[in-house]
């Protein structure tokens, strides 16, 4: 018995690891379009309503006071996702009654700086993608 583990043992010693090396060494892979990735608050469409904050099971998202002066929000209370405890549901894209939710099929956010939602949203308005 002893033997056969440590023949086990010497045998993965040499043999080439069979895991990639990710993210360094990327592969492309088929993402289904019903894969729940990345998304953020289109803040020009954002009411302030508070349903998505209401509904998230895992409190993931903050009501946050932000001054745009956008018209849409008169209260200026914007949700910010926290995708650190996000376990993307997507109950709050579901339950937004004016659709202000942004969904990709981004799904490498390990290692990334951004862990909420605030970036994304500022970086698509001011760049004037948001409609």
């Amino acid at each position: 018995m002893k033997l056969s583990m440590l023949k086990e043992a010497l045998t993965n010693i040499i043999r080439k690891p069979i895991t990639k090396a990710y993210p360094i060494t990327k592969r492309d892979i088929a993402i289904p379009e019903s894969h729940r990735g990345l998304h953020y608050v289109d803040f020009s469409k954002c009411t302030g309503c508070s349903l998505c904050a209401i509904d998230c099971p895992s409190n993931a998202i903050q009501m946050t006071k932000i001054e745009l002066k956008l018209g849409t929000n008169p209260k200026n209370l914007y949700p910010i996702i926290d995708y650190e405890k996000c376990v993307f549901c997507y109950h709050c894209v579901y339950i937004c009654p004016v659709k202000a939710y942004i969904t990709t099929n981004n799904f490498e956010l390990a290692g990334s700086p951004e862990t909420t939602s605030l970036s994304f949203s500022m970086k698509n308005l001011q760049r004037g993608e948001i409609k």
